[in-house]
């Protein structure tokens, strides 16, 4: 008998009615060829507390560091405790047991450390499955890998694991007990992306509370009959952390160059594209949800593990953007399926995110080719999918074509002034839905600016002094919370430690980051 373990009792509907023959019983479903699927929920199994590793019972202060001899599991609460005596029962007539935990390091250790507590040494496979749909489900059954050679993954996870718990559970009871000793009441918790994460927030407030706002000023001007807006390049020596603090000076070209004529010292013009945004990796789709939809980090993980289930997406908890170029050859399927009455989408173009040699435990969230009709979609999800949606249409759009032009005008008494423009040649991907904006939220920049012939003289119609006042730094978002979190190396200023957090996928993972954020909303 083969007994296929599941993450989740969902996964093992998807899988069971792929296998066929499906009646539920106690905790795991009968299926065809001699087959039974059971599941987790979850971690079904957490690590022993302190105290399980101690004579004495309760931890003393000079018993830290707790660093366990031999490590011991034992079930979490709630129902977990049954459904280990269900594996336990199923084992025992087993000859094959097939792990399919999710299709990364965390479902690696949540079903092997099942097989271990239950000290299972037979045969082991591995079902690594992408998506839900029933093509996705029969093909990786008929690609069955060893458990063996996901033996690396599972080691990353219980080192993960075990890092966590040494760290959090000794700095918490250490700091708990130094403040307890102080007269500050309560259990402290201390974690290894939690407390860096916090680190994050706390200095942004900081930072919004002592900010103290800096004028400064700028000279914009009013260039010739098409009132092209040029801007005062102002003098290094005049500016104080690049900001103009004496308002003197730009009153003083305010009068030089009001009315006099201005000389085209340098025009250029260059062309470009741009082309349409990566797939999403959890990380993104999370920040442009907060940005376009104000979704917490936590709902649109929600939404899209409820697409996933509902077999209408991949993956979710991925941080690789590309995908497998085999899987461009349902592009036509795919595109017919969430496209209807679409033009000018081109099947066969191949975006730079098809690249298998990029793709790493997971690829890029897409569609799977599913139509959302009948799913019985949360409002949250249907929205996610639209975004999902709109981000793999864009990859067979062409590119945005733009022109990007600039000027630098020279005044009799030499000051000199900045005119850009951007110009969209063709409209590309950007046809569909918003544009995608950077970092900082802003969109790229667009302007007034003809073409103009070096040497060519227009009037300065206008200039005037814009006062303008430094603003504080915004507060997080779940969104720019998480973008802080992934690109942590930016804020660290040690080369090596910045080059090594470079190196990883920054705080927490995928799959975390979101949890960790409500951790600590509700811890306050």
């Amino acid at each position: 008998m083969r007994i296929i373990i599941a993450e989740k009792p969902s996964v093992a509907q998807a899988v069971a009615s792929v296998l066929g023959g499906a009646k539920r019983a106690e905790g795991y479903i009968d299926c065809a060829g001699d087959t039974k699927v059971t599941w987790c929920f979850g971690h079904l199994l957490e690590t022993a507390p302190p105290e399980d590793y101690l004579d004495g019972g309760k931890v003393k202060s000079s018993d830290l560091p707790v660093i366990p001899e031999k490590w011991k599991l034992t079930p979490r609460d709630g129902g977990a405790g049954k459904q280990v005596k269900v594996i336990r029962e199923l084992l025992k007539t087993a000859k094959e047991v097939v792990n399919a935990g999710d299709a990364d390091r965390e479902g690696q250790l949540l079903v092997d450390e099942v097989l271990i507590y239950l000290v299972w040494q037979g045969k082991t496979s591995r079902l690594w499955l992408s998506s839900l749909d029933d093509d996705s489900v029969k093909r990786a059954l008929a690609t069955l890998k060893t458990n063996e050679s996901m033996r690396p993954v599972y080691d990353s996870a219980l080192a993960r694991q075990r890092a966590d718990w040494l760290r959090g559970m000794n700095c918490s009871i250490a700091i708990s007990r130094n403040l307890q000793a102080i007269g500050v009441p309560g259990a402290w918790s201390v974690g290894r992306v939690q407390t860096p994460t916090l680190a994050l927030l706390v200095d942004r407030m900081r930072a919004i509370e002592g900010f103290k706002p800096r004028d400064h000023y700028q000279v914009e001007a009013e260039i010739g009959d098409e009132g092209i807006k040029a801007q005062w390049q102002i003098p290094d020596d005049l500016l104080i952390d690049g900001l103009l603090m004496d308002k003197t000076p730009a009153e003083a070209v305010v009068e030089s160059v009001r009315g006099q004529s201005m000389r085209v010292e340098r025009f250029t013009s260059k062309t470009g594209e741009r082309a349409a945004p990566m797939p999403y990796a959890l990380s993104t789709l999370q920040k442009v949800a907060s940005r376009r939809l104000g979704l917490s980090a936590k709902d649109t993980l929600a939404a899209a593990q409820e697409l996933y289930e509902a077999k209408l997406t991949t993956y979710p908890r991925t941080d690789c953007p590309y995908l497998p170029m085999e899987m461009h050859a349902d592009a036509g399927r795919i595109l017919k399926a969430v496209a209807v009455g679409m033009e000018g989408l081109e099947a066969e173009r191949k975006h730079a995110a098809w690249n298998t040699g990029k793709v790493e435990a997971h690829h890029g969230i897409i569609p799977t080719g599913q139509k959302p009709a009948g799913a019985n979609l949360s409002a949250n999800a249907q929205r996610v999918f639209d975004l999902i949606r709109e981000s793999y249409i864009r990859l067979f759009m062409l590119p945005e074509k733009f022109e990007a032009r600039e000027a630098i005008f020279v005044a009799p008494g030499s000051e000199r002034l900045r005119a850009t423009a951007r110009i969209v040649l063709e409209s590309g991907w950007t046809k569909l839905g918003e544009q995608e904006e950077d970092e900082e939220g802003v969109s790229p920049e667009s302007g007034r600016l003809p073409v103009l012939a070096e040497g060519q003289t227009l009037q300065c119609r206008g200039a005037a002094v814009v006062a303008k006042r430094t603003a504080p730094p915004k507060p997080y978002t779940d969104g720019t919370l998480i973008a802080a979190m992934t690109g942590i190396h930016k804020l660290v200023t040690d080369p090596k430690l910045k080059a090594r957090l470079k190196e990883t996928a920054g705080l927490g993972t995928e799959a975390t980051r979101a949890s960790m954020i409500e951790v600590l909303i509700t811890r306050e």
